[in-house]
């Protein structure tokens, strides 16, 4: 029982010794569904992750997922509030007085849709939030997150071909792997997955 003790005390202060200074969380609520509940997610420096989103800021890029599908957008070295890559293409510049974040772009749902992001989000205070206003994109990604679980969305992505092809000037797929991904998407859509 001892061991069992010294066990959890150890894993506890090794999980609050591992987060990142000024790390905390917040609660986003839905524009898209005011009558959900809000999406708490955990907060660190260039980091932010919940239940449906885990995003980190490495070398000038965000990287990660949301609702399963990858996120990858590097910022513009001209214009550091301006985000670009595979997932989409959108500027998140947080108000003079820091009370607000305004968004303006979109996200790359698949290869033929995109979901328009432009809005003004509202900056509350505490710890989690100071972080989400040093950088903005990771808040305009997170509140994109907390819409789809507002409106009951999951994604998958399911196409062929590497990730690291898709969408570039490169951008290429075996035809074994589109086959794969036809009968994929076909038995999905019948039912008989």
């Amino acid at each position: 029982m001892r061991f069992l003790f010294l066990l959890l005390v150890a894993a506890c202060a090794s999980s609050n010794a591992s987060r990142a200074p000024g790390a905390g969380s917040i609660a986003i609520k839905s524009v898209a569904n005011a009558s959900a509940p809000p999406v708490t997610y955990s907060v660190g420096s260039g980091l932010v992750s919940g239940p449906d989103l885990d995003l980190r800021l490495d070398q000038g890029c965000i990287r990660g997922t949301m609702r399963r599908a990858p996120i990858q957008l590097c910022s513009d070295p001209a214009n550091p509030n301006h985000w670009a890559g595979a997932s989409g293409d959108f500027t998140a510049v947080a108000s003079p007085d820091g009370k607000s974040v305004k968004v303006d772009g979109y996200l790359l749902l698949d290869s033929l849709r995109e979901l328009d992001i432009t809005q003004i989000i509202p900056v509350e205070n505490g710890p989690g939030w100071d972080e989400m206003r040093k950088q903005p994109a990771l808040l305009a990604l997170a509140t994109t997150a907390a819409d789809f679980a507002a409106r009951g969305l999951d994604a998958v992505n399911l196409g062929p071909g590497a990730t690291r092809y898709a969408h570039a000037v490169d951008e290429r797929v075996e035809i074994a792997e589109l086959e794969r991904t036809y009968d994929a998407l076909q038995r999905f859509l019948t039912g008989s997955v």
